[in-house]
């Protein structure tokens, strides 16, 4: 599969694949399955943890349907997720700064500077950290609810980045006070973790579940990404889950599929 500018008259579609580590069950198996269906993947790297067959099987499967981005630095858990709570900004700008060196070295030009924040938590410091690094894009989570919409709105006519101690959504808009674009997931097919069957067991949402929400938040944005966790898709039901959905998408009219850094590029940006 070969990368294509996107169709920016259709609604975007892109993947982010959280916890890249380790060569483990799930990894080539996903990518495997979305390139095959002509749909790029976007990795999201833990710096800290790469391990060197990681890094040389990231690279090689990059210049086609394989984007390189970052995942924080350790994903450790200090006070609320890695970069929340009450975490400082002189703790998170090292954290930072080595993770922006290891991703630099290990990957060169084949790293995009988007940065996903694992657990999903992240305080007041760390995208105005992310602005003074230079990383064009952080990648967080919105919601299509009815009563979330209405929530963000709120905040951006607040200026905020977060507000009643929770994160304001700023999808496909700068992140207040920063340089920094927010192209963010919405879409997780994941329903809850069975911790108690297995550090990989999980309940997936039904598709029928997956295809009403994509209605919906393709009515709100031109822009709608999915969030995976590959090690739950280490079995072929799983890989089914997957691949039911991914060709439902591929289906749908005026959809395609991009790359973080195709949407930075040619929506954002204008190209």
């Amino acid at each position: 599969y070969k990368r294509q500018p996107p169709d920016m008259s259709r609604t975007q579609v892109f993947f982010r694949n959280d916890d890249v580590n380790r060569m483990e069950p799930g990894l080539v198996e996903i990518t495997d399955l979305l390139n095959d269906l002509e749909i790029p993947i976007s990795h999201a790297v833990e710096p800290a943890n790469l391990e060197p067959d990681t890094r040389d099987w990231l690279l090689q499967r990059a210049p086609g349907g394989v984007e390189i981005i970052q995942h924080g630095y350790a994903h450790v858990n200090h006070d609320v997720g890695e970069f929340g709570g009450l975490r400082s900004a002189a703790d998170q700008e090292k954290d930072l700064r080595n993770g922006l060196r290891i991703m630099e070295e290990s990957f060169g030009d084949a790293f995009f500077k988007a940065m996903s924040f694992p657990f999903g938590s992240y305080n007041k410091h760390s995208i105005p950290l992310l602005d003074c690094l230079g990383y064009p894009v952080v990648s967080c989570h919105w919601r299509h609810q009815f009563s979330r919409q209405v929530f963000y709105g709120l905040g951006r006519m607040l200026g905020r980045g977060r507000w009643l101690n929770r994160h304001v959504s700023h999808h496909l808009k700068n992140y207040p006070g920063t340089g920094v674009r927010e192209i963010s997931v919405t879409i997780a097919p994941i329903a809850r973790y069975l911790e108690e069957e297995g550090p990989t067991a999980c309940e997936f949402r039904p598709q029928e579940d997956l295809r009403k929400s994509f209605g919906v938040c393709r009515g709100i944005s031109d822009v709608v990404g999915v969030v995976l966790h590959h090690r739950y898709r280490a079995d072929d039901q799983a890989l089914q889950h997957l691949a039911d959905f991914a060709r439902w998408l591929k289906d749908q009219p005026e959809v395609t599929f991009s790359t973080m850094e195709d949407i930075h590029q040619n929506i954002i940006t204008g190209g």
